[in-house]
């Protein structure tokens, strides 16, 4: 899976050309959209694409009270729930891959039974 995930240098970029009400979306090649302020119903449709990633004013926020970097774990986070899909069950899968990929030669109890 390719990583989709931005730079703080990236979130700068999109943050000095955005406005206030605009809107992030998360288009189904990794890259982001930023559109005018507009009713998001239809962007949070699991099963359809641009996906509503987060309001401009949102990101905005956590960057004036934490930071960037927190505003940039916040963005990736959403960025990579999105993209396997959404569910809980699927990012703890992903994370149990990676960490079983980690550990050559070693089984992980996952306490899945068969």
């Amino acid at each position: 899976m390719p990583d989709h995930r931005l730079t703080v240098e990236q979130l700068q970029e999109i943050l000095a050309h955005d406005g206030p009400t605009d809107i992030w979306l998360l288009e189904q090649d990794g890259s982001i959209t930023v559109v005018p302020d507009q009713p998001i119903d239809e962007f949070q449709n699991p099963s359809t694409w641009p996906k509503y990633l987060a309001r401009s004013g949102s990101i905005d926020n956590i960057v004036l009270g934490q930071g960037y970097e927190p505003a940039l774990r916040f963005v990736n986070f959403t960025i990579t729930t999105l993209i396997i899909g959404g569910s809980i069950q699927n990012l703890a899968a992903n994370a149990g891959r990676r960490i079983a990929a980690a550990l050559p030669g070693r089984r992980l109890r996952t306490g899945a039974t068969k």
